[in-house]
């Protein structure tokens, strides 16, 4: 936690006005009106300065607004362009179209959802979008208030930011306490000034990690938000010519009927109010929404008596957890004491994330236990060189995602001639060896490297020449891991050694340097290649 408090205050510090920055947003506001009765109001007022052609022609020149009209109404209460030299451009009557959203093509159930695109007009460098809309809410599309806003703005920085929420009396607001906000009667104010501008520079971490992030919602508890979504549906499902012997292959054949036979559908619980189709709608329909797909899949195997649930994936840097910052939902099923978890297009939920992601059951609402396991690669390879031909053999044993594998299967390993001379490549491999950043030396966000990896790649080569290139070693140690390259020649053999501890997965900008000088190290020639003579 302390971590993220520290994010917000560096980012605090930056001078919003950055040189770099495509725009500035001089005034951005939001605010949410939770109603006794249910029904909601959310209301969006920006001003937005743009500095570059890019700002206007690539990356704001529109404003999109998706919602279900037969809950909720758009109304735009002003909007209008201000240019450089003070003229004002009034948004023309036809600069708001309705389309139907790219998450819902092809997926009739939700044809309803409608996209307002706002076209800005009159703009140039210099010039201020101003747009201010409210979005209401009629009592039952959504089960609770929630409020799940990332501060830092891709490609602008924002002078002044405020985040308001109103609640009805004697209604509890749980909110990340870090983020400790003024208080009048039931409004929540959260006031902010200054943030850095977001740029994507690669190797961004998955759940958001370094971007500061407001989570607050009227639900009780997290078990009080899944209580929401967790079904009730009892109808037996079954597909059948998918049940087998035993249940581990029955599983797979429903998992790779799902994948392959029904189409995935980009609609968030959030865009469908956190409302589902049975699981015989979405098999008789032949595509399905994550969450649709992920119970189906726990209706249909629960129905061949295997044990299957649903479950929610979350951030596990969210200090509050509720259901609009569910990162995706996947099936837990359990046989004979072991569990697997499986996401909805039927790959294996990564344990090697663990310490980044949290797994909770939608039936208790209870957080499960998803254990780190360790990842780890041990290398012995054996590799005789005559001529340009090189011969290998490996013992190779890798453990990950709570698998351990062995192999035999060598790799692959070149030896050119280079007029009198050879050069043998030694294969990139190990866990880590992959990673190596094309970057630059200096990041303004966070880096994430897969997971935390203990790797041990021995090789002993020998050849029917001299090897030339000189023994050496090289040592690195940090607060992100260690590194051991060694490279040790006795005449036509050499032993080259290359260890790597890696100890954490989310990189910060102030240890950028440590991380990109071991994963860079692995991919320095003068251990990997040997020169004969």
């Amino acid at each position: 936690m302390k971590r993220y408090i520290a994010t917000i205050l560096c980012l605090l510090a930056f001078t919003a006005a950055y040189a770099g920055d495509e725009a500035v947003y001089e005034k951005l506001h939001t605010s949410y009106t939770l109603a006794a009765d249910g029904s909601q109001q959310y209301r969006r007022v920006m001003d937005l300065k743009l500095q570059t052609h890019s700002s206007f022609n690539n990356l704001f020149g529109e404003t999109f607004v998706v919602y279900d009209p037969e809950y909720q109404t758009l109304t735009i209460n002003e909007a209008y362009t201000t240019q450089a030299d003070g003229t004002v451009v009034p948004l023309p009557d036809n600069a708001v179209n309705e389309s139907l959203p790219h998450a819902a093509a092809d997926a009739p159930a939700y044809n309803r959802l409608l996209e307002a695109v706002i076209t800005h007009t009159g703009l140039e460098i210099g010039a201020t979008i101003h747009l201010d809309y409210t979005l209401t809410t009629k009592a039952g599309l959504y089960p609770a208030l929630e409020v799940c806003e990332t501060l830092t703005e891709p490609a602008a920085a924002v002078k002044e930011r405020r985040i308001e929420i109103t609640v009805p009396a004697g209604t509890e607001l749980r909110y990340d306490p870090a983020m400790k906000p003024s208080r009048t009667g039931d409004t929540y104010t959260w006031q902010f000034r200054n943030l850095a501008a977001y740029y994507d520079e690669g190797k961004m971490p998955q759940n958001g990690e370094g971007r500061p992030i407001l989570c607050a919602t009227t639900f009780t508890s997290t078990a009080d938000a899944l209580s929401r979504i967790a079904s009730t549906e009892r109808d037996i499902v079954r597909i059948p010519g998918l049940a087998r012997d035993s249940k581990a292959e029955t599983v797979k054949a429903y998992l790779n009927y799902i994948t392959q036979n029904l189409g995935s559908c980009g609609v968030t619980p959030y865009m469908a109010g956190y409302r589902s189709r049975t699981a015989t709608e979405v098999l008789s329909s032949a595509y399905g929404t994550d969450l649709e797909k992920c119970r189906l899949a726990a209706r249909t195997l629960a129905a061949e008596g295997i044990d299957a649930e649903l479950v929610a994936v979350y951030p596990a840097f969210h200090a509050v957890k509720m259901l609009r910052d569910i990162k995706n939902f996947a099936v837990r099923v359990t046989i004979d004491g072991k569990d697997e978890y499986y996401t909805s297009i039927g790959s294996a939920l990564s344990r090697a994330r663990s310490d980044r992601d949290e797994v909770y059951s939608v039936t208790s609402g209870e957080k499960i236990g998803f254990a780190p396991c360790p990842n780890s690669y041990r290398a012995e390879t054996r590799i005789t060189v005559k001529g340009t031909e090189a011969t290998v053999t490996a013992d190779i044993e890798t453990e990950s995602n709570g698998t351990t594998s062995k192999t035999d299967k060598a790799p692959a390993v070149s030896v050119s001639d280079c007029s009198g001379y050879r050069l043998v490549k030694l294969p990139a491999i190990g866990l880590a060896e992959s990673w190596a950043p094309n970057m630059g030396t200096e990041r303004r966000q966070y880096f994430e490297i897969p997971y935390v990896c203990d790797d041990e790649v021995h090789f002993t080569v020998e050849t029917d020449g001299r090897i030339l290139t000189p023994s050496r070693e090289l040592k690195i140690s940090n607060s992100v891991g260690e590194v051991t390259l060694r490279v040790e020649v006795e005449g036509g053999k050499a032993t080259v050694t290359r260890n790597v501890k890696i100890n954490k997965s989310i990189i910060p900008p102030a240890e950028w340097k440590s991380a990109r000088a071991i994963l860079t190290a692995l991919t320095d020639r003068a251990y990997n290649e040997l020169i004969v003579k």
